[in-house]
Formats: structure tokens, sequence, C-alpha cells
């Protein structure tokens, strides 16, 4: 049926207000883990505390705000979570084929991975089909940013501030490769032209790594090569073209910059 060249409600400019107001009490509730106020939120993005009542209960309808107690606090839903979840996954099954494709030329160990805070948390891996391999289990490997490779290209991007904060304030040596802070932040600039991170036994004599950043829709994530040391020599030029390339075909595919 016409409708008399009115826009329909989803693209009329009060359905596009209604959805930026929506996105603001987000944005607002996402910064203030422990929960806000109507009041609070209405003053934070500078609305009327009705126009908030009302939104809130529409958002509250779809578990994308909950209700923290009786007096009338407000925090993100169950199902926000729910939605970060089903993306994290989403954007692993679209690696996952490219990291096939690296493991496949180079028959080492390879693995993505990405930052927590100060922590590295891998995100999928596949393993080598040698006797002789590296071997890490997903999630978070309780191992310091600045002594492996996956660590160190994911700080490639940062100045030296952003990489201060996220650095122990103690950095124990973990073999004698093992960076210091000074000559750590000196390396990242010389690693910074070439834009693949490494490391030469310094978490781990006899295990070298080679990491490159990979910018996604959902943040930076690393793509790691990790492999016996004795086995660097033959094919370190290979690892670092095949970095180059799955970098290439990973962004082209996931790249905010569309």
């Amino acid at each position: 049926m016409a409708n008399n060249g009115r826009p329909s409600g989803e693209d009329s400019p009060g359905g596009i207000q209604v959805i930026a107001r929506a996105a603001a009490i987000m944005r607002a509730l996402s910064e203030h883990s422990s929960g806000m106020s109507l009041g609070a939120i209405a003053k934070d993005i500078d609305l009327p505390r009705s126009t908030v009542q009302r939104i809130v209960n529409a958002l509250k309808q779809e578990g994308l705000v909950e209700s923290l107690s009786q007096n009338g606090g407000l925090r993100l839903g169950p199902e926000v979570s729910r939605l970060v979840f089903q993306a994290q996954c989403d954007i692993i099954s679209q690696i996952r084929p490219h990291l096939e494709a690296l493991h496949s030329t180079l028959g080492e160990s390879v693995a993505l991975c990405r930052l927590s805070g100060s922590q590295v948390i891998v995100a999928d891996t596949i393993t080598a089909e040698r006797e002789l391999r590296i071997v890490f289990p997903v999630g978070t490997m309780q191992i310091p940013i600045y002594s492996t490779a996956s660590g160190k290209s994911l700080l490639l991007d940062m100045d030296d501030e952003e990489v201060e904060r996220l650095l122990p304030e103690d950095m124990p040596k973990l073999t004698v490769h093992t960076r210091s802070r000074q000559a750590l932040l000196k390396e990242l600039k010389t690693l910074r032209q070439s834009g693949i991170a490494t490391d030469y036994d310094e978490h781990t004599i006899g295990i070298t790594g080679f990491g490159i950043p990979v910018e996604t829709y959902q943040g930076r994530y690393c793509v790691a090569v990790v492999l016996p040391s004795a086995r660097v020599p033959a094919i370190e030029s290979d690892i670092r073209e095949g970095l180059y390339r799955c970098k290439a075909d990973i962004e082209a595919k996931l790249s905010t910059e569309l």
C-alpha cells in the first residue's frame, strides 16, 4: 500500500533519532559497570528523564538493559554479552581459513591472539603436526607481553606512553635474551619499520615466534607463528612473507576501512 511519500518508521528522522539516543544510553552504561540511575543517564547524555525512561523500557524488553535493584539502578543486560560473544566467534570463524592457509604453507603452529588488559589471549590456534612442535592452549597465556612476538606485535601501533602503561613495573628476565624496558622500547621502534615482531628465545630457550598485528572491525588482533628455534634459519623469510600475505588477506576482508 502506498504511504503518500512519507518515510516509514525505521527510515524517518524520528526513528533514526531514537536509535541514536538508545545507542547513547548504552554507551553511557558501558562506562559505568556498577550501574547508573535514570537521572544520572539523563544528565550524562543531556536528555529529559522521561525520554530516557521510555527508551530504557524498550531496551529492557529486548534484554539490552536490566535493573540492578528496586532502587532503579540500571546496567547493560545479558543480551549485550550474548551479541558480543557471537560477534567474537564470528570473526574467529572468518579468520580461521587464513590461519589454515598460513599453517598449510609453513607447516608450523599458528595462533590468533589479542590483548585483554596486559594479558595475551589466544583466540584460536592450529598446532603443527610434527614430532617437534609448539603447543599452546586457547585462553589467557600467563606470560608477560614484553617477551613474546604476539605480545610485542600488539604493541607495535602504540606510542611509548601507551606501551609504558601496559608494561609491568617489574620486568624479570625469563631468559638471557629477554629485553629490559629500555631495550624493548628501542626494539619496538625498529620492529615498526618491518611491521613484524619477533621473539628469539626471549620467553623460552629453544622457541622463536613471529607476530604481525591485524586490524579488524572487532579491533586489533595478532597472527603469530611459533616454532622451535632450530628450524628458523631455513624458513624465516617464508614466515615473514606468509605473515604479510595473511595480514593483507584478513584486512581486505575484515578491516573497518571499507
